[in-house]
């Protein structure tokens, strides 16, 4: 019998992240001009190339469940360093928290969907996935929800504040997760990802993907600026933020209505949907 786990508690915690519409003025507020910011995302990026095989090598050794874990303490860390370095206004401690943060991305990438494939039967994986991921948009929904009160009352500290206690919330339900099958563990996943650099192939498709990727995270940074540049308030990003997180929720309903042999054809025409 697989074991389930509270990974979807996890998840919602994580979702949690109560300064994400204000994510940009985080930094600005704090001293940071927008060459820093670039400067600041562009060490986080590098932080996840440099260290996703190093950090895969250490998975291999410790575990999933142990990877989760690291990746959470990590996390935790990283938004604390966030508030502190947004009260003293430090650019040191924002390239700290880059750092960290990165550290912790590189922990959780595969990891969490190889440890959920671990303790799932394969004809649930997929539905679960969404689901846990379903979790994780309702916690943004209801950070975001709450944002407009938590910022009205007590400005962006706050808005850290309580993400670093959803965060905390999250570690003893890590700790407290099943630990995978030994038996069933993939060793040396990480020295085999090695030889797949030498794949010119793949090194364009890594370059292609790193390029959506940077093209995603400056619209998620810079919509709120846009919009406010025209006249919207702060507070109304909530209302735009939840309306499309709630069309998003409904991935785990469609993949339980759709045969499986037409996830590819879904995956392809929500891509292009996207605008991916």
């Amino acid at each position: 019998m697989k074991k389930k786990g509270n990974l979807e508690f996890i998840e919602l915690l994580n979702g949690l992240v109560f300064f994400s519409p204000v994510s940009l003025l985080v930094r600005t507020q704090a001293g940071i001009s927008m060459s820093e910011f670039f400067i600041l995302q562009a060490i986080l990026s590098f932080v996840i190339l440099a260290c996703e095989i190093p950090t895969g090598l250490v998975t291999d050794r410790i575990g999933y469940k142990n990877s989760l874990v690291l990746s959470q303490s990590l996390l935790c860390i990283s938004r604390a360093l966030l508030l502190a370095a947004f009260l003293s206004k430090s650019l040191g401690l924002f390239v700290v928290e880059a750092l960290v943060e990165g550290i912790s991305s590189c922990f959780l990438s595969g990891t969490n969907s190889a440890y959920l494939y671990n303790i799932c039967t394969e004809d649930e994986f997929l539905v679960r996935s969404a689901r846990i991921s379903n979790f994780g948009t309702a916690g943004f929904i209801i950070s975001t929800i709450c944002y407009v009160f938590i910022y009205h009352f007590g400005g962006i500290v706050s808005l850290i504040g309580a993400t670093i206690v959803a965060c905390f919330l999250a570690i003893p339900l890590t700790i407290g997760l099943p630990k995978e099958d030994a038996i069933q563990h993939n060793e040396g996943n990480a020295e085999k990802t090695i030889v797949f650099f030498k794949d010119k192939i793949i090194i364009v498709f890594i370059l292609f993907a790193a390029a959506f990727s940077i093209g995603s995270l400056v619209i998620n940074f810079f919509y709120v600026d846009k919009l406010m540049n025209i006249g919207i308030k702060e507070e109304w990003m909530s209302l735009i933020i939840i309306l499309y997180s709630l069309f998003q929720m409904l991935s785990e309903k469609i993949l339980n209505v759709v045969p499986r042999k037409r996830y590819r054809i879904l995956m392809l025409t929500s891509a292009t949907i996207g605008g991916y």
